[in-house]
This record gives C-alpha cells, structure tokens and sequence, in this order.
C-alpha cells in the first residue's frame, strides 16, 4: 500500500500533504503511523503557525543581549527604523523623528479603536508600524517584505518587546493570489519602488477590507499640477550616490493627482490627501 508523503507551505502555514493509493479504511495500523506522525511534524513546527506569541518560544534578553543583538543585525543590514526597545536602548544611535511624525498623522486619521481590526504593513523593513499599530491594540498584526535581513530585525524587535505580531516573507502581489484582506493596510514608502505600480495598487485594494494608508515619494511639475501624472525614474540612484539605507531602485514617482488616480481606479471609492510636503504625500483610501 504505497503513501506519499510532502512537506508543503500554504498561506505562510507548514500544512502535511499525503498522497495515498490503495490504502484500506480498515488499516488500523496504517492510521495509527501517519497519526503519530502529523502529531510530531504539527509540534516540530508549531512555534512558526501564524507568529502568535503564544505559539512562539518566548526569548529573554539581558540589555547586554540586546545590545549586543542591535550590532549584529546592523551589520548583517543597515538599521533604517529607529524603535525604542527599553532600557534607554534604541536599534539606531540616532532617531528618527519623522517615522512616529508620519504614524501620528496616520493613527489621527484611523478608527479611535483597532481592538477589533486587522492591521497588514507592507514593507514591514523593521518594524516600526507594525509595532506602532500593536500598540495601539490592534487585533491583528502583519508584516510583510521579501528582506530576510529586515524580518530578522522584525521579528526581534518583537520578541524584545513581547509583541505579538506575524511577519513573513511575501510580496505585495501575493496577496491579491493567496486573497488575504485586512481591515486597515499600510502602503509606506513602497509604491516608487515598484516597478509595476498600477498592479501593486490593486494588490493593495484586493487585500483591503475598510481602508489603506499610502505615503510616497512625489515630484512637483507646476505646468501641470492638477493632470494625473507618473514619472519614469529607473534607475533611481546612481553606483557613486547609493544610500546604504535605502538601496531598493526607484522607478516611479507620481504627483499627488497621479497617487490618488492610481488608487481610485484600484477600486477605492474615495482616496483623501492626508498631508503633502514637496517630496513626500500620504493619503488615505477608503472602500
């Protein structure tokens, strides 16, 4: 009676596959060895289902470990996000004023309450939104970038703090194949770096079920200040001007009409400017 068996990985799940022929109902023996062995595969793998800290090994870190920790990953990947983990200890020398400048103008224009609502951040990088949005009693938490250097800053920054938060490793466009929806997404400082931006766009409402915070890059063209418009820069630094913290290309800047087109014609009925500066604008997108 000939079985197959295959690990296999399903919306960021481990999942135990079997392919069987010719397998008896009445094999008593048979159901008691692929019993044991789900049970053992389900425990081997039971700390990586959903990131729930519950389901995690829970981590304890001496402020020696932490710091010591901070170094390390900072030379695996430069740290772009600056997060307070305690202790009087932070994983960036200096801060960063103008991340917790953006969430507070991102949580004044959210629902007064995230006790009952979902939170997706894209481009996780290291955390700091996601971390924003726990705190702030978010029901549901979930990072996501395709950097294994920036889900290892994550996810320790997490388990630091004792958060519970899911990360992983997708791509904005697998969101709309795997149909994955969350009541508020956070779209911060992605958009320009993707080379498809129209796509990316419907990949952000297709996973959103009340509304999407969008903060971009965005140039100014006066002759044509209200006329939609998207910008072809790729590639967006040149070898001798890379900046170590931001190293993904940009390939697309839009004007602020261009960035509220884009994402009506996603599918949102309404897309409101939350703040503009002469670089940078976020706006809000609702169902």
């Amino acid at each position: 009676m000939p079985a197959t068996f295959h690990l296999g990985k399903r919306n960021g799940i481990r999942s135990f596959l079997v392919a069987v022929t010719r397998v008896s109902v009445y094999d008593r023996h048979w159901s008691a060895m692929l019993f044991r062995a789900c049970k053992a595969h389900n425990g081997a793998n039971r700390t990586r289902i959903a990131g729930s800290r519950s389901m995690r090994e829970r981590k304890t870190y001496s402020p020696e470990d932490v710091r010591r920790r901070i170094e390390e990953l900072g030379k695996e990947e430069p740290w772009f996000h600056s997060i307070d983990l305690g202790n009087g200890i932070s994983t960036m020398k200096n801060s960063l004023p103008h991340l917790q400048k953006l969430w507070d103008r991102i949580a004044a224009n959210l629902p007064a309450d995230l006790s009952k609502k979902s939170v997706l951040d894209i481009g996780c990088n290291a955390g700091f939104f996601s971390v924003q949005a726990k705190r702030a009693n978010a029901a549901r938490v979930v990072g996501i970038d395709m950097g294994d250097r920036f889900l290892k800053q994550a996810e320790f920054v997490r388990d630091v703090l004792n958060l519970d938060i899911d990360y992983r490793k997708l791509d904005v466009s697998d969101l709309h194949s795997r149909g994955m929806t969350f009541d508020v997404v956070l779209c911060l400082g992605v958009i320009y770096h993707c080379s498809n931006p129209f796509w990316t766009a419907r990949c952000v409402a297709s996973a959103t079920r009340e509304c999407a915070v969008v903060e971009s890059a965005i140039v100014k063209h006066e002759s044509v200040a209200e006329m939609p418009l998207w910008e072809f820069v790729f590639p967006g630094y040149r070898p001798d001007t890379l900046d170590q913290h931001e190293r993904m290309y940009n390939w697309w800047f839009p004007n602020i009409s261009g960035l509220k087109a884009v994402f009506r014609a996603a599918g949102f009925d309404r897309v409101e400017t939350i703040y503009q500066l002469e670089d940078r604008a976020t706006v809000i997108c609702y169902k």
